[in-house]
């Protein structure tokens, strides 16, 4: 359960115990913290090849790259995209956005 509602629910003397996980799955609430075995893959995961592995950049337009991260808010998710040269190591456009749509 989240810390601020511990303490609120606390204060008014409402006690906690091991029911409280069963009843926050009931009402589909989930804790925001770290997931065990979140980086394990599944065996349906298929690992692409680096492609720019031992590739020296020695002009510009030569090697692009873009990515999409996501940054958790209060009351939400951002979602960040930028697309970058890696001959000048320049990050050529970037895009903040709260929607990942096709106007992105």
């Amino acid at each position: 359960m989240g810390t601020a509602l511990s303490a609120s629910l606390f204060s008014i003397s409402f006690p906690l115990n091991l029911i409280d996980s069963r009843l926050m799955r009931l009402m589909g609430l989930l804790a925001v913290c770290s997931k065990p075995r979140l980086s394990v893959k599944g065996p349906e995961y298929k690992v692409c090849p680096y492609l720019l592995k031992g590739l020296i950049v020695e002009a510009p337009d030569e090697a692009w790259s873009s990515v999409i991260t996501y940054i958790h808010l209060a009351h939400g998710f951002a979602f960040l995209t930028a697309i970058m040269n890696w001959y000048p190591r320049y990050i050529f456009s970037w895009e903040l956005s709260t929607t990942l749509d096709r106007t992105f």
